[in-house]
């Protein structure tokens, strides 16, 4: 093989086999915030949405207030409830995500869950991403009652049907507690993006937030696996919650270069 149809070859071996796709990294952006003191029924946060291509919002509050808070956003976009989990009388976590397209993304981006004239001390976690799979990134959710009475809490395992998919995960929880109850660790090689702490559990409550606590964590895969990640909270609470779900990258199957046209370019002769 001559010296011009090896480096050909090398040419041709690298445009063919390199990743032609983005996958999912770090969030783009995220944000927490608790109702204040001053008005238990609405929590809401503002961040710079853009780039994004998958948002998930993850609510904690309070399960007996009988009308739950409505999620909204500034920019008009339809959000998809993927779980609801809940403690009868105590703590409820729900999970959303969306699509948005370039026009529901942007800076100053604002998001509000308001149940007017009920408390529902709500706290709210936003976090948003870029290269998920232009539709149909979501797989599969699910969660459960973790625990009552008690400091950590274990999600149900899930396996992705892809690699490079992102795996999520929400905790809810309420009091009492001393301190102030608090994510504190998460295993697996999850990372813990946003938390709140649980300031309506020191009732009454002090400073100038008055929600149940609430985490959200992440975990990008390579290869497909099972993921069941326990969460640690930094005392005894009464009831603990948490939600998993599975989201596919903007995979793209590279294609190779059609029959015959390697030899048509002289590799090989």
């Amino acid at each position: 093989m001559t010296k011009h149809r090896l480096s050909l070859l090398l040419f041709l071996t690298f445009l063919f086999s390199r990743p032609a796709y983005p996958q999912f990294t770090t969030p783009l952006a995220s944000a927490s915030a608790s109702a204040p003191t001053n008005q238990v029924d609405t929590v809401t946060l503002t961040l710079n949405s853009t780039g994004g291509n998958l948002i998930h919002v993850a609510v904690s509050e309070y399960q007996g207030a009988g009308a739950f808070c409505t999620l909204a956003d500034s920019n008009g976009i339809t959000w998809n409830l993927r779980d609801t989990r809940s403690v009868s009388g105590s703590i409820q976590l729900r999970l959303w995500d969306a699509q948005p397209t370039g026009g529901q993304v942007g800076a100053g981006h604002s998001f509000t869950c308001q149940a007017t004239g009920q408390t529902n001390l709500s706290s709210m976690a936003v976090v948003v991403w870029a290269n998920a799979a232009a539709s149909a990134s979501f797989q599969s959710a699910t969660g459960n009652v973790a625990c009552m009475a008690c400091s950590t809490a274990t999600t149900p395992s899930v396996t992705p049907a892809n690699a490079n998919s992102l795996v999520i995960t929400a905790v809810a929880f309420d009091g009492p507690g001393s301190p102030i109850p608090d994510t504190s660790s998460i295993s697996g090689s999850f990372t813990i993006r946003e938390h709140m702490p649980c300031n309506a559990c020191d009732a009454p409550a002090t400073g100038t937030a008055d929600g149940f606590g609430i985490g959200f964590a992440y975990l990008v895969q390579t290869a497909a696996a099972s993921a069941g990640p326990t969460w640690t909270l930094n005392t005894a609470v009464d009831n603990v919650v948490t939600d998993i779900a599975v989201y596919k990258s903007n995979v793209v199957t590279p294609t190779g270069p059609k029959k015959g046209t390697l030899l048509t370019l002289g590799v090989g002769r």
